[in-house]
């Protein structure tokens, strides 16, 4: 899989996918220091997906929504299994666009696959600086 090259959308400073990539480095060196085994991995069969920001971005009303809603929100949400990262609201989904970006990318998550469209329009929409739109 290709190192994603993201170049807009957070803020200034080193390419999104480069801090994804420190984080996510770090991260793991302290998981495989503190466990028994090798640290998780992402998916090999993990297609690359488009990293640039299309005209017009996409919708998170019409686009982005109902992603999250059908594939994340059904377990990150008040009293799901994955309730500690709630994605109920685009105001929540926008504070932790960094990590729904990395999971997305990565193919780490929803457990029930995205297509390559369905991850493109969500990356793309990170990379468009996640807009209320």
């Amino acid at each position: 899989m290709a190192t994603p090259r993201f170049t807009s959308g957070l803020r200034e400073g080193p390419p999104v996918a480069q801090r994804l990539m420190r984080a996510t480095f770090g991260f793991l060196s302290v998981v495989a220091a503190c466990s028994n085994g090798p640290p998780p991995t992402g998916n090999d069969n993990c297609p690359s997906v488009s990293e640039s920001c299309p005209s017009p971005p996409p919708s998170w009303m019409k686009d982005v929504q109902p992603l999250i809603q059908g594939y994340c929100a059904t377990c990150h949400r008040p009293g799901g299994t994955g309730q500690t990262n709630d994605l109920t609201t685009y105001a929540n989904v926008y504070d932790q666009r960094t990590e729904v970006l990395l999971q997305v990318y990565t193919c780490k998550m929803p457990l029930s696959p995205l297509s390559e469209a369905q991850r493109e329009t969500i990356v793309a929409w990170v990379e468009c600086a996640a807009p209320n739109n």
